[in-house]
């Protein structure tokens, strides 16, 4: 977590959004034996399992967003996961049938929720949760929350590929966030543009992966096939005021590559009103806007020969 936070109340501010994340990161984290989601995997098939105010309002809106994704964002991939981070571990990939024999435990619907007694159960033995997905969306908008009541002027929060920007510094628009090459070093920035009061959230293989005999496995896993997505993108970025949406969506964009991303372009350039904006970068390294932000970005000199902006 990086804060750079100003005025009277900052430091309050910041120790506030401090707590907060790690009372969050304490119930989220799936290995950590004493979190409320390991208690939910680890009663599956068996019980439903109570959980606090803030973990069963993340279950109920990850379902709901899985539901709006037909399930290309599934926070049930858990066993998935699990294996793929053993594969990671050991620098081999899962065999086939290995990966068949999880797939049928991915599915949202086998989450059932009680709001009276604001239970959560996973339906069938062996499923398990795994939220990273959308945890970092929400958490964002968790800090919105806290800045919002707070007596400061202006925020930037870092939440490792979630960016959250809280009004403008004095005399500006906003903050001036650069995105990353995809195909560069992590100080490596490929575009800028202005944030204010949005969640920026974004989607890439480049961190976290391994090889094997020559291929790269990275770490975002299509739930249709059970191994790393298949997909004509380098990077997906959402800009939204709502952190979770933006969050879900950049792996689901990310997962359907171009197809999802002319989608939402069509849908924007015919007029339609999405709470979101997007800046996708594809292998061809062609970068793709939403309308809105044609005008907001600008791309480094240093990268105009290699990159260049759809038309």
């Amino acid at each position: 977590i990086e804060q750079r936070i100003t005025g009277k109340g900052a430091k309050e501010t910041s120790e506030r959004i401090y707590l907060a994340l790690k009372e969050l990161d304490d119930h989220m984290d799936r290995y950590d034996a004493a979190s409320e989601i390991s208690a939910i995997n680890a009663a599956a098939g068996q019980q439903a399992v109570a959980v606090s105010e803030s973990t069963y309002a993340l279950l109920k809106r990850a379902v709901e967003l899985a539901a709006d994704t037909d399930g290309i964002f599934d926070p049930a991939i858990g066993p998935l996961t699990s294996l793929w981070h053993d594969a990671k571990e050991a620098g081999v990939p899962p065999e086939e049938a290995a990966i068949a024999e999880k797939l049928p435990l991915i599915d949202y619907r086998c989450i059932e929720f009680d709001d009276d007694a604001r239970t959560v159960k996973l339906t069938q033995a062996g499923m398990s949760l795994d939220l990273g997905g959308i945890a970092k969306g929400y958490a964002s908008d968790l800090v919105k929350s806290i800045c919002e009541n707070s007596d400061i002027d202006t925020a930037l929060i870092s939440l490792g590929g979630n960016m959250y920007s809280y009004k403008a510094p004095k005399g500006k628009e906003g903050y001036r966030i650069g995105i990353r090459d995809p195909l560069g070093s992590e100080n490596s920035p490929l575009l800028a543009l202005t944030l204010t009061d949005r969640v920026m959230s974004t989607s890439a293989a480049y961190e976290r992966y391994f090889e094997y005999e020559g291929t790269a496995y990275h770490h975002i896993l299509d739930p249709n096939t059970g191994s790393p997505a298949v997909t004509d993108l380098l990077s997906i970025t959402v800009i939204s005021q709502d952190g979770a949406l933006a969050d879900c969506l950049s792996t689901t964009l990310y997962i359907k590559g171009m197809d999802g991303v002319r989608d939402v372009l069509r849908r924007q350039e015919a007029g339609e009103t999405l709470p979101y904006s997007i800046i996708a970068i594809d292998k061809e390294q062609t970068i793709y806007l939403s309308p809105e932000l044609r005008d907001a970005i600008t791309l480094f000199e240093d990268k105009q020969e290699s990159y260049h902006l759809a038309a």
